[in-house]
């Protein structure tokens, strides 16, 4: 496919997956020489972005047109000035907004889905070349949901890429207190709460670690309510990253605790265990694919805050075996998913979509 301007619309800048597969994607549209703008709000990632070598335009995205149409009719004169060749949305919430936009922009726009849909995607909208979701099982809510043709969906899966660093030191190679984390979103989407009320139960019951949550959300000043009146200030600390990539801010973690309740694991968990950390996951999507339980990963019910404490304190007691779960887990990660995969599939997406739009 000849060189495309393609414009990138996402939501905010926020901590998150979905702002770390947003940049893999402009990364990996850039590599195919395609010419890419992004468009977001400005959130806490703002700077990281940047310094990555992007300079997004930040804008208001109305996630409500019809209840916001001059914010809407402002968007659209703002991308008729950049004249984009295709229209690239990341996530469910963008999906009225560029549903309401991009037929009048008469080029093909792509719609990544993150989460199961519940109304229409608009994709009988002329120009609509492609709905994306990170995992198989959302494909039943965008076909029958969304009303996308099936042939339509394509499925891009969370994965490494070849920009996530390597990790200098394995888990557990310092003789300090475990360091335990989550990562995401502090949202409904994500159970941090039962990753908080894990690691009270393993402060109760005497286990010396120290847990991170990594994220930023509307539900963070809850979580941080529970911590302050269940005295857990010295024992979780709530932060956003400061780094580049969130996978150099992973890399200071022992264990990683996937929060994501649908879909499988997200972009933040992919990235954790492509460097080997010890990870337990939701039993829930992909997850099942890519974990064989107690193998090369652990596998609990989003609602049994015990058994996770159980299984953490075991994996902070049994580092060895915890490394080598780590180990197992990468390998078996890299062979199904490698570090191009990721790049090779949004190209063929592309290639192929793009080329059947009327």
């Amino acid at each position: 496919m000849p060189s495309q301007h393609v414009v990138i619309l996402h939501e905010s800048l926020c901590f998150s997956g979905q702002t770390e597969r947003m940049v893999a994607t402009a990364r990996a549209l850039e590599e195919l020489g395609h010419r890419v703008s992004i468009v977001t709000s400005p959130g806490t990632r703002t700077r990281a972005v940047k310094q990555l070598g992007f300079e997004p335009i930040l804008s208001e995205l109305t996630l409500d047109p019809w209840r916001n149409p001059f914010s809407a009719m402002r968007t659209r004169q703002m991308l008729r000035r950049l004249k984009p060749n295709i229209l690239h949305a990341t996530s469910n919430s963008l999906a009225p907004l560029l549903a309401a936009v991009a037929p009048s922009l008469k080029v093909p726009w792509i719609q990544e889905i993150d989460r199961p849909v519940q109304t229409s995607l608009m994709s009988e909208k002329p120009h609509f070349a492609a709905a994306i979701v990170n995992s198989d099982s959302l494909i039943e809510s965008v076909v029958n949901h969304g009303g996308v043709h099936r042939s339509q969906v394509w499925t891009i899966a969370n994965a490494p890429t070849p920009f996530i660093p390597v990790r200098a030191v394995e888990p557990f190679a310092h003789q300090g207190i475990p360091r335990i984390g989550c990562s995401g979103l502090l949202d409904n989407e994500h159970a941090t709460a039962w990753f908080l009320e894990a690691a009270r139960l393993m402060v109760l019951s005497g286990t010396r670690a120290m847990f991170a949550i990594l994220g930023e959300g509307p539900n963070e000043a809850a979580l941080r309510l529970f911590i302050r009146n269940h005295g857990l200030n010295e024992h979780v600390t709530v932060a956003i990253p400061t780094t580049n990539s969130a996978a150099e801010s992973l890399c200071a973690l022992d264990i990683h605790v996937s929060c994501r309740m649908e879909g499988g694991p997200g972009w933040l968990a992919c990235q954790a265990i492509a460097q080997a950390i010890p990870s337990v996951f939701i039993a829930a999507g992909d997850a099942y694919e890519l974990v064989e339980d107690k193998s090369n990963g652990i596998l609990i019910e989003s609602n049994d805050s015990r058994r996770l404490a159980d299984e953490l304190t075991l994996l902070c007691t049994q580092r060895e075996q915890a490394r080598a779960m780590g180990l197992r887990g990468r390998s078996r990660f890299l062979e199904n998913s490698p570090p191009r995969a990721f790049s090779e599939k949004i190209g063929k997406l592309y290639d192929e979509a793009l080329a059947t739009v009327v």
